[in-house]
């Protein structure tokens, strides 16, 4: 068996005293995201990033690993958010109630949700609301409707909200077509830092995500995603490339990231209390704070 996240978000903690009162929507079993992120003041969303409350989030049925355990919190990697802080994964503290396990056999198929949030059912009751890239193990199809195994047993999917492939990670689609598509999705949705879900994403996981769609596991940090690509000049940029900046103007102290899209603008989850947007990179303090860019694939422009 597997250990996986068993919430459809779980939003995993720097230290245990990091989360407050006003979390217990995004602590407690089940959790209730949309509830959570609804009822926190401005305030209180920046201290997330000023107070280094949060570092990421475990989406349901993705697999982590138990380093630590108390009576209610485990330390936990995340196993595929690589991180240069474990080489086991992304670190931090979630909830033990968030924990489950799946089983995972071989030769299995797995469904992956591909719109920003999918209904599932349980025995035919509505049960989880599942976010962008949740993937879970199939165990069969019957008409309109997938059947998979998640942490609860068995879930049924609309087949028309999922992607059917043969591992957790799809197939890479080097189309900067479908990675745009994707991404724009996503226009006017609240920035959350450490955000890994579409209820809000940060400026490293929006990336992380929209390239995990089309096949291509990135680093889930923004400085960790430019070393793990090709770094390229400026006037050399296209589509699906990646640009970087810096509040201090150094390389090495990334603080932002974008999906460039052509004729000077990317795609980009800014910063709280904004949303995702199309901006150029030459626009204000865009322009001042550029410090490089880097390629991931040679995107086809279809």
């Amino acid at each position: 068996m597997q250990k996986v996240c068993k919430v459809p978000v779980s939003t995993v903690w720097r230290s245990i005293g990091k989360a407050r009162d006003i979390d217990s929507e995004a602590t407690d079993y089940p959790v209730n995201i949309q509830k959570w992120l609804l009822k926190l003041n401005l305030e209180q969303k920046l201290s997330f990033c000023d107070d280094s409350r949060i570092d990421t989030q475990l989406l349901y049925g993705e697999p982590l690993e138990v380093i630590e355990e108390s009576d209610e919190w485990c330390k936990v990697v995340c196993v595929e958010q690589a991180s240069e802080s474990d080489n086991r994964g992304y670190p931090g503290f979630i909830p033990k109630s968030h924990i489950g396990e799946i089983e995972v056999t071989d030769n299995i198929q797995y469904a992956r949700v591909i719109v920003p949030k999918t209904l599932s059912y349980k025995e035919d009751m509505p049960f989880y609301v599942l976010p962008f890239n949740t993937t879970l193990p199939i165990n069969y199809i019957e008409d309109d409707d997938v059947y998979v195994n998640s942490p609860d047993g068995q879930l049924k999917l609309k087949k028309d909200a999922v992607a059917i492939q043969q591992h957790r990670v799809p197939e890479q689609n080097p189309s900067f077509r479908e990675l745009y598509r994707a991404s724009s999705m996503y226009i006017d949705l609240g920035y959350l830092w450490g955000g890994m879900s579409s209820y809000g994403y940060d400026c490293s996981g929006f990336v992380y995500h929209m390239y995990r769609h089309v096949g291509f596991i990135l680093p889930r940090d923004a400085h960790e995603q430019y070393l793990a690509t090709k770094a390229i000049d400026k006037q050399d940029l296209i589509p699906g490339d990646l640009v970087y900046f810096s509040n201090a103007k150094d390389i090495d102290k990334i603080s932002h990231i974008g999906i460039y899209i052509g004729n000077g603008f990317m795609i980009h989850s800014p910063n709280t209390p904004n949303a995702i947007e199309e901006r150029t990179i030459e626009s204000g303090l865009y322009s001042d704070i550029y410090v490089g860019a880097s390629r991931v694939y040679d995107f086809i422009n279809d």
